[in-house]
């Protein structure tokens, strides 16, 4: 679990290993990959709720004016309009 977290996002599961053969710096290691994934996994669900919120209007629930504006604006290219 990262540090910063409360709560788990995931789990990595290390099958038929003895934990106490792992030096302090393998321990290190593995902690800092969870850390990274967690961060990783995060930014990833960020930048969906980013990409949602561009496309539609808060108020309303809709499509935002800047979206049917570039889509009918590309829909216009690509008719050769």
């Amino acid at each position: 679990m990262a540090k910063a977290l409360a709560s788990s996002l995931g789990v990595i599961q290390l099958v038929n290993l003895n934990m106490e053969r792992f030096r302090k710096t393998e321990l290190f290691f593995l902690q800092s990959l969870c850390d990274y994934a967690v961060i990783a996994i995060e930014n990833a669900k960020w930048v969906e709720k980013i990409q949602a919120l561009t496309i539609t209007d808060d108020c309303t629930g809709r499509q935002s004016d800047e979206v049917m504006y570039l889509r009918n604006n590309i829909g216009m290219v690509q008719r050769g309009c």
